[in-house]
């Protein structure tokens, strides 16, 4: 193979690379809005259910679950 055409070769690799990044890109933003979604139903179903009173409330018992789960975590 010539030296042009493995730089060709090199720049198709790139490109191919690049393409499979920015759709790999995609599906992790709609996974992140499906995930967001999930969250904001649990979150009323909390408050609903009377779990908490309010978002503030279920916000800081959130925070102190994950002082909790950060003692068993590695960091």
């Amino acid at each position: 193979m010539s030296e042009n055409n493995m730089f060709e070769q090199k720049i198709e690799d790139l490109e191919k690379t690049i393409e499979d990044l920015l759709e790999l890109q995609k599906e992790n933003h709609n996974n992140l809005i499906a995930f967001a979604k999930h969250i904001s139903a649990l979150e009323t179903i909390v408050i609903d259910k009377g779990l908490v009173s309010n978002r503030v409330e279920l916000e800081r018992k959130i925070k102190e679950a994950e002082v909790r789960l950060g003692k068993y975590t590695f960091k």
